[in-house]
Parts: C-alpha cells; sequence; structure tokens
C-alpha cells in the first residue's frame, strides 16, 4: 500500500496527531462546559450547551474520518514484483545429486550418464530431466546425446 516504511510511518503519525487533537479539543470543551454548570454561571437561554457536546463529538469523527479516508486513498498503491536472476546454484540445491551430476555433463551422451549410473537409472534421470526442461535429448543414429535444454539455457547465460 505504501511505497516505503517512512511514508506509512508518516501517514499514520498524521492520523494519530488529527485524533489526539480532536479528543483534546472535546476533553477541554466539556470541563469548560461542566465548570460552567457546577458553578452556575452558564447562560439561562434557551439553548441546552450540555447537549452540544455529543453533537460536537460526532460531527469532529465524521470530518476526522473523512480527512482519512481522503488522505489514505490519495496514496499510491504499488504491487511490490520481484525479480529473480536465474542462478544454477539455486537450481542445483533444488535437484537431486545425480541429476546435478547429469547438467554438470551437459552436453554429453546417454552412454556416458550410464557408464557412471546404470543403464535404468541414466534412463529414468535423462527423462525427468527433459521433461523439466533442462535437457532436450536428440537421437543421432543409435547415440542419444544429451543437450542443453531452453530452461538450463538460460541459467547458464
Amino acid at each position: 500500500m505504501f511505497q516505503n516504511k517512512k511514508q506509512a510511518q508518516r501517514t499514520l503519525l498524521i492520523i494519530l496527531a488529527m485524533v489526539s487533537l480532536f479528543v483534546f479539543i472535546i476533553s477541554v470543551a466539556v470541563i469548560y462546559v461542566q465548570s460552567k454548570i457546577v458553578s452556575g454561571n452558564i447562560c439561562q437561554c434557551l439553548i441546552p450547551v450540555p447537549l452540544f457536546i455529543p453533537l460536537f463529538s460526532s460531527l469532529g469523527l465524521l470530518v476526522g474520518s473523512i480527512v482519512a479516508y481522503h488522505l489514505l486513498s490519495s496514496m499510491k498503491v504499488r504491487p511490490r514484483t520481484v525479480r529473480l536472476l536465474p542462478s544454477v546454484s539455486v537450481l542445483y540445491k533444488l535437484l537431486s545429486e545425480e541429476e546435478v551430476m547429469v547438467l554438470k555433463m551437459v552436453p554429453t551422451t546417454q552412454a556416458e550418464v550410464s557408464k557412471k549410473l546404470g543403464r535404468v537409472k541414466a534412463h529414468r534421470l535423462v527423462k525427468r530431466l527433459s521433461s523439466k526442461g533442462l535437457i532436450r535429448v536428440m537421437h543421432d543414429g543409435k547415440v542419444r546425446r544429451i543437450l542443453p535444454g531452453p530452461l538450463l539455457s538460460k541459467f547458464r547465460k
């Protein structure tokens, strides 16, 4: 809602000051009217002064809420966007050790991967990584070449 912390604190301070000033003015008015009533110096006219205290306090609350509404609605709301830069180290933390090992070997062949991990495990890892878009498999006769996929290319730039 607010662009920075100082602006939020400033707005909160303004609203708090307005409320405090309103409470102070009403308190002074109540004390003044109460002292006049007790001493008997209140005017004997037809206007009931003690009934004006709730009226003025309600009017003050109304004006204060309108001012607070306009203060808060005039603030520009900017959505926060976080831009993540691709990082290979973050990618490696999200993958298993075998997947990281295969990614570090790219470009290579599936035969080279299967020498280190076994045929079945190599096939499953290559299939899983290609479905994630990290590698792509290119068939070159009987040889399956493992090349960087579109997602891995973004991380390596």
